[in-house]
């Protein structure tokens, strides 16, 4: 939580829901990365965290099919 943010931002899952629905890369990647990064691994995360804050909380994948989802490229429907 930040208050500090506008409201409907102050929670990290409020700001970041919108803009994985867009597929806004820039804008979730960390800036202290400067493209040190593989493409591929920001779109596996970005589909991870996608499953994970699904609204139906019964959808979301479990954790351990996190870790192998973001360890060997598994998708997870």
């Amino acid at each position: 939580m930040d208050i500090t943010r506008p409201k409907g931002q102050q929670c990290l899952l409020e700001w970041a829901r919108p803009l994985l629905g867009r597929h806004a890369i820039r804008e979730l990647i960390d800036p202290g990365l400067r493209n040190s990064y593989l493409e591929q691994e920001i779109y596996s995360m970005l589909q991870c965290a996608s499953l994970c804050i699904r609204h139906n909380p019964h959808s979301r994948p479990r954790m351990s099919q996190v870790l192998r989802m973001l360890e060997v490229d598994i998708v997870i429907n």
